[in-house]
């Protein structure tokens, strides 16, 4: 038991662990007591001299302060990729957040020796056989903290020369091969040539043997084995050949499937989502694809693949699949905040084998409160649904969704309340990649419009016209979408695409109030430069075509015909969107009028705006993200520069006399922290070109229109060019 007490400053002091001296010595470490650094004895040339020192006291509390690397030569490796190999560790940047303390960071002698021998297996595995490793420690007695310093000569790399292929017996494998595969051969050998400067080190020798040994096994050869051996090179030369030996034995056959571990899943579940079965050729990769599709199942937690030898015939393998389940029912629940929504809550109640077949059964309920939302355009929503979702609908790639929900709103549309529902059939290839149908059918109330209008208009008299509307909005669509992509992270990619599409179109007249056709596109592209830096693109457009009941009959309609169109009209602004405006207020917008009633009369107020959407949108961002000074790479942040432009291309559907519809410019920066709950984000961006709107106070505008004035008779605030975003986990 170690007994501990606080001393002033908050740092912690315990008795001595031990006096070392003798200790210090043997380990070859010296420690000044002063604040001047103190070397530790060299393990090559390169290494610094030890300053002698007089002994001192280490005790239990002795903390790593700071670790760093000085590169003597050149730079292969950043240094967190380094610190991941080190068992000692220092404390980042934001230790003193709450919850977020990955203390405490001891310091040994010993532990400090085996990173040192950790770095240079490292970089001998890497290529660098010659590479050198030296350190330099400085202790500050004050704090008890030890400051590292690893001095790194890495030396020439050793560079990969030439391949040769052959088999256990010194055969080329292109003379047993069958006919159908010696191009597909041919291909692959070609792809794992050499390249210019290509080191081969540990990875890389595995590397080779993975990509040919995988070649084989995913063509009939279930057990074969690639063993890559690298010729020592000759004095005087950098490179070094290498020969792989490969084993394959018979090709053969799947000759049975083996389910294991179900308790809740019938074994025919589990078979019928298998990409292979009995009489095919053996394929790893397939029997990687059919644990993909199991995984994909809600209620199986583990599931694992591989071949067995089969004593009746070497030309048959079995493959055993074992699965794990999780629990059958579940409840869970999220938390998060968002600038303009405030507090956000969701709760969700599933069933996993709802029936069995591996239907999953689910309840749903989600709130955003408003509470302790920044700024004026508050958006409130409260929501409930159920889900039922049946996979293998008419094959193990298809999935049909059921979902009836209901919701009410109170946000810059519309005060109302929804019920509707939605069939979805969804084509899945694999992660990120699918394609599904989906029909809706909703029915809204709305108990009250958010006002809109044009400059000059007579307020009054668009609330009579409101009157006038159908309160009961109907909308019934069918519709298509499309993802496709590749990253290494689907939660946080850092390289890769993602391409997302798609397209929807009203039935007839009596299926929906409002009549159009919709299209959206985006694209996003993750270019990395290190390990922890990296450029963000994104491109995204959109137009709405309506058609039928929802073209306007005379010039004074547009307003109400917007109104019938309010939940389908492009918007844009936001955290995810175009930084520098607030949620959907970029492009043509308007005070929100509202009715207030004061002693004795009623009057008409304007405290925030109300985006008007548009028939066209198009939106791109451009974010360079970097690590976070001194934090652990969870934390990071970025600069932007983001662009976007929503406007009405239909001169039957243009409301507004102020140009709100150019392209506008945002700039700013953030940072995002890894916290237990989530990912807490903060930036801010910075208006470059705003509209007239956007840089005047509502309240204000709405005074000097009524008054038959113009935007411009207003003055200006330069703080409104700012815009602060905000959020905390997952916000809904």
């Amino acid at each position: 038991m170690r007994t501990e007490r606080r001393e002033a400053g908050g740092r912690r002091r315990g008795f001595p662990a031990a006096l070392v001296t003798a200790a210090l010595a043997a380990s070859a470490l010296g420690v000044s007591q002063s604040a001047r650094p103190v070397r530790l004895a060299a393990q090559s040339e390169a290494a610094p001299r030890p300053v002698p020192a007089a002994p001192i006291r280490v005790t239990g509390d002795t903390e790593v302060g700071s670790i760093r690397f000085t590169f003597l030569d050149r730079r292969t490796f950043s240094a967190s990729r380094l610190e991941a190999r080190l068992a000692l560790h220092a404390p980042g940047t934001f230790e003193f957040l709450p919850f977020h303390s990955s203390g405490p960071f001891p310091f040994t002698p010993l532990e400090l020796q085996r990173d040192v021998a950790r770095l240079r297996l490292f970089y001998r595995r890497a290529g660098f056989s010659e590479a050198e490793i030296a350190y330099a420690v400085r202790h500050d007695v004050r704090d008890n903290e030890v400051h590292v310093e690893f001095r790194i000569r890495e030396g020439e790399p050793l560079l990969r020369g030439s391949l040769e292929v052959v088999d256990d017996s010194g055969a080329d494998p292109e003379t047993w091969l069958p006919d159908e595969m010696r191009s597909d051969w041919r291909a692959l050998l070609s792809s794992v040539e050499p390249r210019e400067g290509e080191r081969i080190g540990e990875s890389e020798r595995t590397g080779l043997e993975e990509r040919i040994s995988g070649w084989l096994q995913n063509r009939g050869y279930p057990f074969a084995r690639a063993a890559a051996h690298v010729q020592p090179p000759s004095d005087g030369v950098a490179r070094a050949d290498v020969a792989v030996e490969v084993t394959t034995g018979t090709r053969a056959r799947v000759g049975e499937v083996v389910v294991s571990g179900t308790r809740e899943l019938e074994e025919d579940v589990i078979t019928r989502e298998l990409p292979y079965g009995v009489g095919d050729w053996y394929s790893a990769e397939r029997l990687a694809e059919g644990e993909r599709e199991l995984f994909g199942l809600d209620l199986v937690r583990v599931a694992l693949s591989d071949p067995a030898r089969l004593p009746a015939a070497d030309s048959l393998v079995g493959v055993r699949v074992r699965v794990e389940e999780n629990l059958p029912h579940v409840i869970s629940g999220q938390l998060g905040y968002a600038t303009e929504s405030g507090i956000s809550a969701q709760t969700d109640w599933a069933h996993r084998n709802f029936m069995g077949g591996a239907r999953t059964f689910s309840a749903s309920l989600q709130a955003r409160t408003g509470l302790l939302a920044i700024g004026s355009t508050v958006q409130r929503l409260y929501a409930a649904s159920t889900s039922l979702k049946q996979p293998y609908f008419f094959g193990r790639r298809r999935s049909l969704v059921l979902t009836p929900h209901v919701e009410y709103r109170d946000d810059f549309r519309d005060r109302s309340i929804q019920f509707g529902g939605e069939a979805i059939v969804l084509h899945q290839w694999g992660t990120l990649r699918t394609v599904s149908v989906h029909l809706t059918a909703t029915r809204r109330h709305i108990f009250d419009f958010r006002v809109t209008g044009n400059e000059g208009v007579d307020f009054r008299d668009v609330l009579a016209v409101l009157d006038t509307l159908d309160h009961d909005v109907r909308t019934g669509t069918i519709g298509l979408s499309l993802n496709w992509g590749r990253v290494d992270d689907p939660v946080a990619p850092r390289t890769g695409y993602l391409l997302r599409g798609g397209g929807e179109v009203t039935g007839p007249r009596w299926t929906s109030s409002a009549q159009f056709a919709r299209l959206e596109a985006s694209v996003a592209g993750f270019v990395p430069f290190s390990e922890r830096t990296g450029l963000v693109l994104r491109l995204a457009g959109g137009r709405l075509i309506p058609f039928g009941a929802s073209i306007p009959a005379t010039e004074n309609d547009k307003t109400v015909a917007l109104l019938r169109l309010r939940d389908v009209l492009f918007t844009a602004g936001g955290r995810y969107d175009v930084r520098g405006w607030g949620e959907q207020q970029l492009g043509p917008k308007f005070p929100d009028v509202r009715l207030a009633s004061t002693d004795p009369d009623t009057v008409l107020v304007a405290e925030s705006y109300v985006p008007l959407g548009g028939l066209a949108r198009a939106i791109g961002s451009t974010e360079l993200r970097l690590p976070l000074p001194g934090a652990s790479p969870q934390h990071s942040t970025h600069v932007f520069v983001d662009a976007g432009r929503v406007w009405t291309p239909d001169d039957r559907f243009d409301v507004s006399g102020i140009p709100e519809s150019e392209l506008r410019f945002g700039i700013g920066t953030g940072v995002e922290l890894g916290t237990p709950v989530g990912l807490f984000r903060v930036s801010v961006g910075y208006k470059l070109n705003p509209s007239p709107f956007d840089v005047r106070d509502p309240e204000a505008v709405f005074a000097a229109l009524s008054a038959g004035g113009s935007v411009f008779d207003v003055p200006t605030k330069r703080l409104r060019r700012w815009h602060l975003h905000v959020a905390i986990g997952q916000v809904y």
